[in-house]
């Protein structure tokens, strides 16, 4: 095989998922694996086969899923721009649910279900303003990001979908509030501020009975100290595990990460400003995160 290319582990991925579901078992999750950490087919195969569901942001992403063997009904389809074609897919094809990030989109949703004669199951995304403590462009549950709506906005939102949406059952709850996360306090503040709103919610006779509890746990790419499983089991448990819903996560990254190697070769060598800079057939369009947002990779020389 030439250089570039990717080469994969599946052993490593199946025993990350295993192991992942493992540290949950108390809460008999199920995992959605966010098939924008890595869309290749075979890769979203080998979740499939081991029993997992998908996290969706496309209609494209939708599709590779039900190509590797993941049914729709093993789906949750985010994302802030989704399109009413994309919709419409995703409630033809019977998505498990839909994570709302806004009121219009609510509007749309329930606009496009009654045209088809749906019902369609909506979970919504609460921004709860915790800082993940990991880097700025991959924060997602601060006030100032795009994703979904201010916690505090939660209940006039389902008296809205109860009084006027008739075409929307919205009786979820999801969070994400980043990715690479290696420090799991976050996690903690986070999920008392969904238990907490969903004790509130109950209390205003709204029925919630499933949590989307996102991904972001982190891998370790420099000698960081990873995550530790069993704590974050833990988290899990003292926040929300009495609530008595059934619960779901979306990792990503820290399944598929490790598992994957670029080989490239060196073509050629320059100088620049005193530095030498090493010409490879891999760039940005093969590994953009260094350049994105400084993120780190190790190198080795394979002769």
């Amino acid at each position: 095989i030439e250089p570039p290319f990717y080469c994969y582990s599946t052993a490593l991925m199946v025993q990350r998922y295993r192991d992942l579901q493992e540290a949950l078992k108390l809460h008999k999750p199920t995992i959605y694996y966010a098939v924008k950490a890595n869309p290749n087919l075979a890769v979203i195969r080998t979740f499939s086969q081991q029993g997992a569901g998908a996290d969706v942001v496309s209609l494209g992403e939708l599709r590779r899923c039900l190509a590797a063997g993941i049914p729709a009904n093993k789906m949750v389809f985010a994302g802030v721009g989704k399109t009413r074609s994309e919709i419409s897919e995703a409630l033809k094809e019977g998505v498990f649910q839909l994570n709302v990030e806004s009121e219009p989109e609510l509007t749309a949703i329930n606009e496009v279900a009654e045209s088809l004669g749906l019902i369609a199951n909506v979970g919504l995304r609460v921004n709860p303003d915790v800082d993940a403590k990991t880097h700025a462009k991959i924060t997602t549950g601060l006030k100032e990001n795009k994703f979904g709506v201010d916690l505090d906005r939660a209940p006039y939102i389902f008296e809205y979908v109860a009084g006027s949406l008739k075409s929307i059952s919205l009786k979820s709850l999801s969070v994400h509030i980043g990715s690479q996360l290696l420090d799991l306090a976050p996690y903690r503040t986070a999920y008392r501020k969904v238990a907490e709103m969903t004790l509130h919610l109950r209390s205003l006779g709204f029925e919630i009975d499933h949590l989307d509890l996102g991904g972001g746990l982190g891998i370790s790419y420099n000698e960081e100290k990873a995550p530790d499983l069993n704590s974050f089991s833990e988290i899990v448990n003292g926040t929300v595990g009495d609530l008595g819903c059934r619960i779901g996560f979306e990792p990503g990254r820290y399944l598929v990460a490790k598992s994957v190697i670029i080989i490239t070769k060196i073509l050629t060598s320059k100088i620049n400003g005193g530095i030498n800079f090493l010409i490879t057939d891999a760039g940005m369009q093969t590994l953009i995160r260094p350049a994105m947002y400084q993120a780190i990779h190790r190198v080795e020389a394979l002769n």
